[in-house]
């Protein structure tokens, strides 16, 4: 009897010793994602470098706002396109960070929430008792930001003499008056996000590197994936293009008044996407955590996929509204191939990184 209660024992304490060694081995293959470092270079390689460089865009269209605004001649209308321009462009990259203080202040929808509501700013800009603080009510988000500064340069008139009549006439100075406020809210605005992020913001969003789901990593991971789908593919591309109805919203385009750059800074946005994703010479991607875990698969087919989406958008014409006006289907072409991203990031790169998505889908995806 002794020997069998012996060998059992000797049973019990080998299949204890076998499990212990699977558990620590399994423990010890077992991959942490170095969150901090990639936290660190987002804040410091990408959303601080890029909200400074916009900051000093935002400036400059205010410099040229107002020497407009002293003088509105075709010199000073051009120069203040050309900032508009510029600093469209360079708005772009920050366009993806909203969260922190980006999202306490609504700042994407104050800069460029489209279609504008002209309608609306026409009777704003002929209300004498508007002034500046009626822009910081969600319900004036459709009439300022960078598509006002579209309409105010762009879309007064069919020539540069028509827009400059209206400038230089008796209702001159409210025009000039609400482009002033308008260029102002963009610009402290901006400065004021880049003064959150450069103060303690930013030792907070780096050292939240919890795997949690208000950690940073799966905040900024949620809102990378909402920005690439909602506000990417479908507000610059999809909705215009009439997605999901048989008819179409050429004039929903971003720069919907000079409409020659639409395409161009669609692709500026892919190309901030593709960066913060891949990483580049400065910069860790998220690319770079999948790495990590072995997914060099998921990394490719990502990559991939947003090569076939660049190639599928340079086939559209500079002009989207036009492209959507005569060829829709080629839009929604280029529209499916940023889908194949969306779907890609939402299923096979949360998963891998065991993200939950915290945003509500927009279409089933």
């Amino acid at each position: 009897m002794k020997k069998i209660v012996w060998s059992l024992t000797v049973l019990l304490v080998l299949f204890s010793s076998i499990s212990c060694s699977s558990d620590s081995s399994e423990s010890d293959s077992r991959v942490e994602l170095n969150r901090k470092a990639l936290l660190e270079s987002i804040a410091d390689n990408q959303v601080i470098p890029d909200f400074t460089d916009f900051s000093v865009e935002t400036e400059a269209l205010k410099v040229a706002a107002n020497a407009f605004r002293e003088d509105a001649n075709e010199n000073t209308l051009n120069n203040l396109r050309a900032a508009w321009l510029k600093a469209y462009k360079v708005f772009q990259p920050v366009a993806t960070y909203d969260l922190g203080p980006a999202f306490d202040v609504a700042y994407y929808l104050n800069l460029n929430a489209h279609p504008l509501n002209v309608t609306e700013i026409e009777q704003d800009i002929n209300n004498p008792n508007f002034n500046a603080s009626d822009l910081n009510f969600s319900i004036k988000q459709d009439v300022q930001g960078l598509p006002a500064v579209d309409y105010l340069v762009n879309g007064l008139g069919e020539t540069d003499t028509d827009i400059l009549a209206i400038y230089n006439g008796t209702e001159g100075q409210a025009y000039k008056g609400f482009l002033g406020i308008v260029v102002d809210r963009i610009d402290n605005l901006t400065d004021s996000v880049l003064a959150a992020w450069n103060g303690g913001f930013r030792d907070d969003f780096v050292n939240n590197d919890t795997d949690s789901r208000t950690g940073s990593f799966n905040e900024f991971i949620n809102i990378y994936i909402e920005y690439f789908e909602r506000r990417l593919r479908s507000s610059k591309l999809g909705i215009p293009a009439g997605q999901f109805t048989t008819g179409t919203f050429p004039d929903q385009i971003e720069a919907v008044f000079m409409p020659e750059v639409s395409r161009e800074l669609l692709l500026d946005a892919l190309t901030n996407s593709q960066e913060i994703f891949i990483g580049s010479e400065n910069t860790i991607g998220i690319a770079s955590a999948l790495e990590d875990l072995g997914r060099e698969d998921i990394v490719a087919a990502v990559t991939t996929a947003f090569t076939n989406a660049r190639n599928a958008i340079n086939t559209l014409d500079q002009n989207l509204k036009l492209q959507i006006e005569t060829d829709r289907q080629a839009a929604l072409d280029a529209r499916m191939a940023l889908q194949e991203v969306v779907v890609l990031l939402k299923n096979d790169v949360v998963s891998a990184l065991s993200i939950t998505i915290s945003f509500q889908d927009a279409d089933g995806d």
